[in-house]
């Protein structure tokens, strides 16, 4: 059950304006209340074992259970602030940031790597007001947690700074739980209906088979062409620069790579690579080293297991000045490069798109 979602919503809310929004909405769309007398059925089962245990150490435990038995939550409905009673809770955020970084410490093996947290968090008018001045954006609350761990630190700081590592993972809204019940309904039901597509695609993204075969391809092969557009013209593989044909759908100033890059021709891919950031794109468009970099990879292309490798390689040497570089591609040839040793190099740089 681990890496599928559940139809259970744990709700922890002193908010009694906000019960029976969520009594209305969630049976909707067939999702429940969690309730099995243990910590996480409500906010005063979760406050009595606090009471018992004098802290929170038990949280991540009880979470893996859950997720173990049932799945992720569909949804976690949670204040921003609780008072828990503790002395070590000055600003009643404890639980807040314990279930948060409980969730990134689990996140971190391999076992739950593409579980998903989704959170609706709660506050009141101030601490909203509070919010949108201070944070703004539902990412930056990854700045509030602050451990004794630097490597965990390093950890929350990539879920902060990364976007796309966040959206892997969190999915956040935010809201004032005091203003018009109308509106808290409206955000509510949009952030389902955005839950509910994410785990639509991503349940495509684990069913799409990848490529018979995700070894090393040693067959003798052309090369794939290395390709850029810049307004009305196209560069390819460091030649001079041709009229673009809109038949090619190349999007403005990404880095192409159409054809066979695998073992057999990734050297010569490499070349026309080089090639064709060295010769360079007019006076429309200069690529500087302070600037990021976007290599597309389309779904026609042909990659295999030393494909991820190749390109970890070459963001490490050749490309190592440039600020980013991203790597885009489809469900498919992503599933393919999670084979790959080298995949955990690359990881944080790949962007998945549907072609």
């Amino acid at each position: 059950m681990s890496n599928t979602i559940s139809n259970k919503a744990m709700i922890f809310t002193e908010h009694n304006n906000i019960d029976s929004l969520i009594t209305g909405i969630l049976p909707t769309i067939n999702v429940t209340p969690y309730s099995d007398q243990n910590s996480l059925s409500s906010l005063s089962d979760l406050k009595k074992r606090i009471i018992s245990e004098k802290s929170l150490s038990f949280l991540k435990k009880d979470i893996i259970a859950y997720i173990e038995n049932n799945g992720y939550p569909f949804v976690t409905i949670i204040d921003m602030t609780i008072n828990t009673g503790l002395d070590s809770d000055h600003d009643r955020m404890k639980i807040f940031k314990t279930f948060l970084l409980s969730y990134i410490i689990i996140m971190q093996s391999e076992q739950y790597k593409n579980i998903s947290c989704n959170l609706l968090i709660l506050m009141n008018k101030n601490e909203f007001i509070n919010f949108k001045e201070t944070l703004k954006h539902p990412q930056n609350i990854m700045s509030l947690l602050k451990t004794n761990d630097e490597r965990l630190n390093s950890i929350i700081n990539e879920y902060n700074c990364n976007n796309e590592k966040f959206k892997k993972n969190f999915n956040i809204l935010v809201t004032d739980a005091e203003q018009e019940t109308s509106l808290t309904k409206s955000e509510f039901i949009l952030f389902i209906n955005m839950i509910k597509a994410k785990e639509k695609f991503k349940n495509k993204l684990m069913s799409e088979k990848p490529p018979a075969s995700a070894g090393p391809k040693i067959n003798a092969a052309e090369p794939a062409d290395v390709e850029l557009r810049t307004g009305k013209l196209y560069f390819k593989n460091g030649s001079p620069a041709t009229a673009y044909d809109e038949k090619l759908n190349l999007t403005e100033k990404e880095i192409y790579i159409s054809g066979n890059f695998t073992s057999y021709t990734r050297l010569d891919v490499i070349e026309r690579l080089l090639n064709l950031i060295k010769a360079g794109f007019g006076n429309d468009f200069i690529l500087r080293k302070e600037d990021s970099i976007t290599i597309s990879i389309p779904g026609k292309s042909v990659i295999d297991s030393t494909t991820p490798i190749t390109i970890a390689q070459l963001m490490s040497k050749e490309l190592n000045d440039y600020k980013t570089v991203r790597i885009k591609t489809n469900a498919v040839h992503y599933k393919t490069m999670q084979q790959s040793q080298g995949f955990s190099m690359i990881q944080k740089n790949v962007i998945i798109r549907e072609d």
